[in-house]
């Protein structure tokens, strides 16, 4: 078994620029947990057919990614390293490390290639209101097959349970319930403006 880990001093310091520590990443992911079973694989639903390796406790994950998608990380990463030095509050969710998996050195069994990336669901209720409700939308810009709940209404009725809030909600559902999120001019500007910055990255990338 052979573990690569793609360009570790670029990463490293992208890990520095946000906070993420070595050793906690050491102990999240360590052989004890996987022994004692607190890191779970969930396969994701759809075409790409991605894993993730996600800790019980921890705000990070490994997500499995096909042989394309590693080419285009490493072909990009200098843009995509540049990028985050001059924008740190980019909404591009941030990669911190890209890694090779073999377990066959004659080829038998295809190389398996990972990302590790910060888990956008991991959210310490601790710091929230009592009887918060945490709902996680998918929003695309879409409407074409983009809904989940029958009746997205009964978001605003306060009838939210435990059934919904374990859904994926997507992008009709927002739009039929809550509509728009509350910002202040500045905040909306800034919003704007960096996510047009995001979007010019990825439209110079292809």
């Amino acid at each position: 078994v052979k573990f690569t880990s793609l360009a570790p001093t670029v990463f490293e310091n992208l890990r520095l620029m946000h906070n993420v520590g070595e050793q906690e990443l050491l102990n999240i992911f360590s052989v004890s947990n996987l022994m004692q079973g607190k890191l779970s694989v969930k396969l994701q639903s759809g075409q790409c057919g991605a894993f993730f390796i996600i800790p019980e406790v921890g705000k990070y994950m490994l997500k499995s990614i096909t042989a394309e998608e590693y080419e285009t990380l490493k072909s990009i990463l200098a843009d995509y390293y540049l990028f985050f030095l001059m924008y740190p509050t980019s909404y591009i969710t941030p990669i911190y490390g890209c890694y090779t998996l073999k377990v066959s050195e004659k080829g038998e069994i295809a190389p398996m290639y990972f990302i590790l990336q910060r888990n956008v669901l991991d959210v310490d209720k601790a710091k929230l209101p009592p009887d918060s409700k945490i709902l996680c939308f998918d929003l695309k810009g879409s409407l074409a097959g983009r809904k989940t709940l029958a009746n997205p209404r009964i978001l605003l009725e306060g009838a939210i349970d435990d059934s919904i809030t374990k859904k994926t909600l997507k992008d009709e559902d927002f739009l039929k319930s809550f509509k728009k999120i509350d910002v202040t001019r500045v905040q909306s500007t800034r919003i704007i403006d960096q996510i047009a910055t995001d979007s010019e990255f990825f439209r110079q990338h292809g």
